[in-house]
């Protein structure tokens, strides 16, 4: 099994859980509603920061630094 993160966040009023399939699809499972939105934002801007750094590092050619030759 993959090694889990743990985060602790403000915002947050019970756990979350955010579970990638084998596809990269996150399953987000919270306790409220406002939990669950708060989640799925973070998710969205986590994915959108790694798009725009891949963005960036082949602009500079330096992705082989992070995705290997």
């Amino acid at each position: 099994a993959p090694a889990a993160d743990t985060l602790r966040l403000a915002g947050l009023r019970a756990p979350v859980a955010v579970l990638r399939d084998s596809n990269g699809v996150a399953h987000i499972r919270a306790a409220n509603e406002h939990d669950l939105f708060f989640a799925q934002g973070y998710n969205a801007a986590r994915d959108r920061l790694f798009q725009l750094e891949l963005w960036r590092r082949r602009a500079t050619g330096t992705a082989a630094e992070a995705l290997g030759p």
